[in-house]
């Protein structure tokens, strides 16, 4: 009797305990690696934007329209019609470029570029260097941020050209990305 008591604290103990985390750990929805994103996009009726976790994204991250269909079920019930996709195998980027790149893709939802289903946006460069102003000016609200993290970005942005990856996050041709001219361009 006492080795079945033993048996049963064990099993009830221990195992359900683990169990129970590793359901949890298999229902969440970031992974391993996943970028930390600490910032909200919030669209221009101020609903959040979700971020969904998608590893054949060709790019880091990606403004989407929801399908056709859901999107007047989602404006009934308030949320948003938009999604942010994001790649979170891009591990090679630093956390301040996974920001302002994540920050890039609200703007052009915030800033009403053209978003369309399946990210087939129609890619303008103007739009682009207004997203990238946008972005910046975001993260340069946040307490503690600094111009060291403004060249931190440039630096990356320029090895992925270096490296030629630039197709891996971002869309559209290669481009001189100033991040401090966006202090300018208002």
């Amino acid at each position: 009797m006492e080795n079945l008591r033993k048996w049963f604290l064990i099993v009830f103990g221990i195992g359900y305990p683990c169990a129970l985390l590793l359901l949890i750990l298999s229902l969440s929805e970031a992974h391993a690696g996943a970028p930390v994103l600490e910032e909200t996009c919030l669209d221009s009726g101020k609903r959040r934007v979700p971020i969904k976790y998608d590893t054949s994204l060709q790019f880091f991250a990606e403004a989407r329209l929801i399908a056709k269909v859901e999107q007047k079920m989602a404006s009934d019930r308030g949320m948003s019609i938009y999604v942010i996709h994001i790649n979170p195998e891009r591990y090679f980027l630093d956390r301040y470029t996974q920001q302002w790149l994540y920050l890039r893709q609200c703007a052009h939802i915030t800033l009403r570029h053209p978003v369309i289903p399946e990210g087939m946006r129609g890619l303008k460069i103007e739009d682009e260097q207004r997203a990238d102003c946008q972005a910046i000016r975001e993260m340069q609200s946040s307490p503690g941020f600094s111009t060291r993290q403004i060249y931190s970005i440039e630096r990356d942005i320029e090895r992925l050209s270096r490296e030629n990856r630039w197709g891996q996050v971002l869309a559209g041709p290669q481009r001189r990305i100033s991040l401090e001219s966006c202090k300018q361009a208002k």
